[in-house]
């Protein structure tokens, strides 16, 4: 009986998930991100590593999915990442993504200067802040 209450209660959770990618899926579900109301916005660690650079970051993450386009795009909304000259949105069709388990979501990938990098994002909270969320609100109805 507890398998039953087990997968009812996991196909609830990827029910509620509006992602596309598996790999944004098990993240989200993994870290417990997803929110009904709110999409899915959190604070994160943020690792980026080359082969002569390591920056650590504190960022806020916001993932959407466009399903005209079968795609989930992820935000870092930290510029400290494309002031460095890496990017700050991901398109899940465009770069390789993969799901680590408890260590986060690998980004990896080559930059407008020719360099190999990854970057690492491991959760640090459920939630952006109201300020955020008021932003990426207001940001949805100007586009809409």
């Amino acid at each position: 009986m507890g398998d039953i209450h087990f997968l009812n209660n996991n196909f609830e959770k990827v029910r509620n998930v509006k992602q596309v990618s598996k790999q944004i899926i098990d993240f989200i579900l993994a870290f417990n991100l997803a929110n009904p109301v709110k999409g899915v916005c959190f604070d994160a660690m943020v690792f980026l590593y080359t082969d002569t650079l390591v920056l650590q970051v504190e960022s806020e993450i916001h993932i959407i999915s466009i399903k005209a386009k079968k795609t989930d795009v992820l935000y870092i909304l930290n510029s400290e990442i494309i002031s460095k000259g890496f990017p700050d949105m991901f398109e899940s069709k465009h770069w390789e993504i993969d799901f680590k388990g408890n260590k986060g979501l690998l980004l990896t990938g080559v930059s407008s200067k020719n360099i190999n990098y990854a970057i690492l994002i491991q959760p640090a909270g459920k939630d952006c802040v109201p300020a955020t969320m008021e932003e990426i609100e207001e940001n949805i109805k100007h586009k809409s």
